[in-house]
């Protein structure tokens, strides 16, 4: 049925997202006693043993996630200020060059002309 399918589908994207998360260990459900040795051999350990377990991998992810925030931060700002600047005519040698090449090939005249006559 539709709602049987929709269920598998929930099912499978819980696991694929709890698979992720290094907070959750995985045991296999086909030997229960090998997990539950595993539970209680962590829950026997002193706790800043126990905690180590835990807590280093989302601590360092979170400050993996802060630090992409930012730098993503960074570079959106960095984005938004960008200024283009035309690099080829940026000094006044390459520009005296530009209008000397111009003035050689009579586009001011032509340019004088065409003003003249749209007048």
């Amino acid at each position: 049925s539709a709602f049987q399918a929709a269920s598998r589908q929930f099912v499978r994207r819980q696991l694929m997202w709890f698979r992720s998360d290094p907070l959750f260990r995985w045991v296999s459900a086909a030997a229960p006693a090998s997990a539950q040795d595993l539970i209680q051999e962590e829950l026997s350990l002193p706790q800043p043993a126990f905690l180590s377990l835990y807590a280093d991998p989302l601590q360092a992810q979170a400050q993996e996630e802060a630090r992409q925030s930012e730098s993503s931060k960074a570079h959106q700002k960095a984005l938004k200020s960008y200024l283009t600047r035309l690099q080829l005519y940026h000094s006044e040698q390459s520009r005296g060059e530009l209008v000397e090449r111009l003035e050689a090939v009579g586009v001011f005249e032509a340019l004088a002309k065409r003003a003249m006559t749209s007048e």
